[in-house]
């Protein structure tokens, strides 16, 4: 048996390296699986972008070769709002859409009057220090018909007349300064100059209701890109704005401003470069990607002689590219992310598991401004996946349960095969000793007998009483044996005749009384006076009584006393038979009812017996619609009560077990 639990100790071992094995391929298989995906992905999704990316540069290549500023205005109109298109010279700067440039660093060209016409009203305001007389001399050429003469003396007569505390006048003059559009002073927008007076108006003044609305009205003008200005202007006066408005330094947190902010910045700063380089001008196409201010940004241009068209978008041009790309990626079940090549984030599409097999293409292979990488994103590929190993760990699981239930089940068959071979074995062992002892003592009488050397006829008689007690006693073991076989069999015919349950029961103990009495035993018997009718056979009954009596007088101990109470319980009658004995373990007490049972103490004690007779009392008791149960205390003197309950309603003619 051990050799059998080893062997399937071993073999579960087995399945579970087995199993684990199985796991560990697949797992490898399908990483392998997975690679070979992602591998053809990074090739699809890099000719993709290539592709968008060329279309852009034949774009540009288009717009660089005709000029056509009608068709720059609608291709810009249509980038997304962190992208500009920019049409250039070396002396001409145009972005669109138009606004979209908040600074620019290509100086204003307007012809800018000589100071000496104001030198008078210079040395008034300044030398003299009479604001008011200089006042009335830049009202006198705010009337000349010269645009930047009128727009330069209107700015000096707002600024003496706020000098000169006449808020009305300066109120009106950076009104109708306002008013001449793209005028400069000094490069800067006019109306930029007169709104920025007012804003000095009315903190000066203390009018903080003006000064909020005209600070909220110059920053939505400043970051509408309206007015073509240097980057230090703009960040100035951008700068005056927040101050008044308590707002932190621009973009103040607005990512679209910021990234507005960078795209203008990389804009000027790749113009400039361009410009600057007068020996060595870019190919014809050619893009890269630059990072300002934390924005990653795509530089496409196109470029013929001395003109540039370009493109300089952030995050959002860059997903237009991927147009393309997410249904590639989603039939790959792949995610996608771009960085630069200080591998700073530029783009993500999709969601990569974190697990994930990764594939890299680096710039040099793909011959795109970033660095590709294509990792499995969750998808209901990764789920078919699992469902696998879960099934595969699933019957590995079965079968090893199946392995051990079967190990389980085949010990248990094999346990009890061999307690029953063993208790047979007991029992042909005890049916022998039973046989023998009798037999034993009739071929002993029988020769004294035969032999004529018993000469004394008490003793002759005595010992022919000696012949029939043994005759009697092996008659009844026989009989005990051929009943249990039937009854074991189920063909145990009984008889069902009427009679008196308390009488049955005193002739049994009488005579079982008088054929112990020799081995110094005693019966007690306590019944009723009344007649209990029952119908049944008799002789059953009595050979399961006489059982029980026997069972009490084997296992007695120190006590030769043995009772037996006769009572009636309502419609039953109960022979109780009690010894005081060894006692029955409560364990035990419910198997010594089985055939070829018997108790550990009364094996240890050597004491005869062969398992059946309780087995025997049990079926016949319960073919009479009868119950037998026990009672007991384990220890010296502790003894056992076995109590047979029987029906006095009228049984049956044939009682059947």
């Amino acid at each position: 048996m051990s050799r059998f639990v080893a062997i399937t100790v071993v073999l579960v071992a087995a399945l579970g390296w087995l199993s684990w094995r199985l796991l560990d391929q697949d797992r490898a298989l399908e990483r392998q699986r997975t690679r070979d995906r992602l591998e053809s992905a990074a090739d699809l999704v890099a000719a993709e972008l290539l592709r968008g990316i060329a279309e852009i540069g034949d774009t540009l290549g288009f717009l660089v070769a005709t000029g056509n500023t009608a068709e720059a205005e609608r291709r810009g109109a249509a980038l997304p709002t962190d992208a500009l298109l920019l049409l250039a010279s070396s002396d001409r700067l145009n972005a669109y859409p138009r606004g979209r440039l908040l600074h620019t660093p290509l100086a204003a060209t307007q012809p800018e009057p000589a100071p000496a016409i104001f030198a008078r009203g210079d040395s008034l305001e300044f030398r003299a220090r009479n604001p008011a007389a200089a006042s009335d001399f830049y009202e006198a050429m705010a009337r000349s018909r010269d645009v930047s003469v009128r727009a330069a003396a209107l700015l000096r007569l707002g600024r003496t007349t706020r000098k000169a505390n006449r808020v009305h006048l300066a109120a009106a003059a950076y009104a109708q300064m306002a008013g001449l559009g793209d005028a400069l002073v000094n490069g800067i927008p006019a109306a930029l100059l007169a709104r920025a007076g007012r804003l000095t108006l009315w903190r000066e003044t203390g009018d903080s209701t003006s000064l909020q609305r005209e600070a909220l009205e110059l920053h939505d003008a400043l970051h509408s890109g309206r007015w073509r200005m240097p980057r230090s202007a703009f960040e100035f006066y951008d700068a005056e704005v927040s101050r008044v408005l308590s707002l932190p330094p621009a973009p103040h947190g607005d990512a679209h401003l910021a990234a507005r902010m960078a795209a203008t910045e990389a804009a000027a700063a790749f113009w400039t470069s361009w410009r600057e380089d007068d020996g060595e001008r870019p190919d014809a196409k050619g893009w890269r990607a630059v990072n300002v201010n934390d924005h990653p940004l795509l530089i496409a241009w196109g470029t013929r002689g001395d003109r540039i068209a370009a493109i300089v978008g952030g995050r959002e041009f860059v997903a237009t590219l991927m147009s393309g790309v997410a249904p590639l990626l989603a039939r790959q079940h792949a995610a996608l992310s771009l960085s630069d090549e200080q591998s700073r984030p530029v783009l993500t599409v999709g969601v990569a598991n974190a697990s994930a097999v990764r594939v890299s293409r680096s710039r040099s292979e793909t011959r795109l401004p970033w660095t590709l990488q294509i990792a499995s994103a969750s998808s209901a590929s990764g789920t078919g996946v699992a469902e696998r190993r879960r099934l595969l760990i699933a019957g590995m699981a079965v079968a090893g349960l199946l392995a051990l239930f079967g190990t389980y089940a085949v010990t248990r068959a094999a346990t009890r095969e061999m307690d029953a071979v063993r208790m047979q074995a007991d029992f042909v062992s005890a049916v022998s000793h039973e046989f023998r002892t009798p037999l034993t003592s009739l071929l002993q009488l029988t020769e004294l007998l035969a032999s004529g050397r018993v000469s004394s006829a008490d003793r002759r008689a005595q010992y022919y009483g000696a012949l029939k007690r043994e005759t009697e006693r092996l008659h009844r073991f026989v009989e005990s044996l051929l009943a249990f076989g039937r009854a074991d069999a189920g063909v145990a015919e009984r008889r069902g005749e009427p009679f008196e349950g308390v009488a049955l029961a005193r002739d049994t103990v009488a005579e079982f009384a008088r054929d112990v009495a020799a081995s110094g035993f005693t019966v007690e018997l306590s019944a009723p006076n009344e007649s209990l009718r029952m119908t049944g056979d008799q002789e059953a009954l009595k050979r399961a009584l006489w059982n029980l009596l026997d069972n009490a007088v084997k296992y007695s101990t120190d006590t030769s006393r043995v009772e037996v109470d006769v009572s009636r319980h309502s419609d039953r009658l109960a022979i109780a038979v009690r010894d005081h004995g060894l006692g029955i373990p409560v364990h035990e007490q419910a198997a010594i009812f089985e055939k070829f049972r018997r108790g550990q103490a009364a094996r240890d004690r050597g004491i005869r017996g062969t398992g059946i007779g309780l087995a025997l009392v049990k079926q016949i008791v319960e073919a009479h619609g009868g119950t037998v149960g026990v009672h007991s205390a384990t220890g010296s003197g502790g003894g056992s009560t076995f109590t047979i309950e029987l029906p006095l309603r009228p049984h049956p003619t044939a009682v059947s077990s």
